[in-house]
This record gives C-alpha cells, structure tokens and sequence, in this order.
C-alpha cells in the first residue's frame, strides 16, 4: 500500500515555541511576522496529514472492495480503468502531500534553530514577500532549483 505516514507527533513538542524560538534571525523578520509564519505552517502541516489520512482511508476501501465494487469491476473494463487511475492520482496525491509536509517541518526546524529565511544554498536573505507567499520556502531565487520564483 502506502509507505507509513510522516511521524504525527504533537508538533508543539517537536519544536521549541518559547521566546527563543520566535527571535527573528535576520533583521528582515520581527518575532511578530515569524510567529504568524510558523502559525501557518502549522496549520498547513495539519491540513496535509488530514488530507494525507483521508486519502489513506480511501485507499483501504480500494484495497478491500466489497461486493458491489467487484460486480462492477468484472462488468466492466472501464470501471476497472477508471478505479486503477483514481488509485494512481490518489497515491500521486499522497506522496505530493508527504513530500510538502517534510519541507514543513524542515522550514519549522529553521525556524527552532534561528535559520528560517536564510537560503540553505547561498546562506542570503529570503525576501520577506516571497516568505509569506511561500512560508516553507528554503531557496532565495538565484539559488531556486526549479529555475527561479518565477517557475514556482
């Protein structure tokens, strides 16, 4: 099936939240715009393991057709097709989520340890704007893989 989800552990307990966690590291960023950041990486990070959970239940339902579904499936080649591509998009779907929710929590982690807003690559500054657009961001755009911001 699918590989096990990213450990759900109370996120609060896995990174700091006291004072020190919320000092800016840069001067770019007041306690104040990092807290609503990490604010909405934690939301974000919850709404990916739901999405994460419900996909996953979906997929169980798949894995265990009932009577109904088998019917269906033996009567006709394109319910068989039509059920295989939902699996496929909903296993795609899954390791997108997975995949978004790692750079969530490294982007937490930057946070905890005072890096949040410096590019991993080059060791600049993230502009503020693209930090609020992009909160789990962790390149500037010269250092972007994907080819700049502006491919994102």
């Amino acid at each position: 099936m699918f590989p096990p989800p990213p450990a759900l552990g109370h996120l609060e307990n896995r990174h700091d939240t006291g004072p020190a966690a919320l000092q800016a590291p840069n001067p770019h960023l007041t306690a104040e715009e990092l807290a609503h950041l990490r604010h909405q990486l934690l939301h974000l990070r919850q709404r990916l393991i739901d999405e994460i959970a419900r996909l996953e239940s979906k997929a169980i339902g798949w894995e265990r057709p009932g009577p109904s579904v088998r019917a269906s499936s033996c009567g006709s080649m394109s319910a068989a097709n039509q059920e295989a591509w939902e699996q496929l998009l909903a296993r795609e779907a899954v390791a997108n989520k997975r995949s978004l929710c790692r750079e969530v929590d490294q982007a937490l982690a930057r946070m905890a340890n005072q890096t949040y807003g410096i590019c991993v690559a080059n060791h600049e500054l993230i502009p503020k704007s693209h930090l609020v657009e992009i909160p789990w961001t962790r390149y500037c755009a010269a250092c972007e893989p994907r080819g700049g911001w502006s491919a994102v």
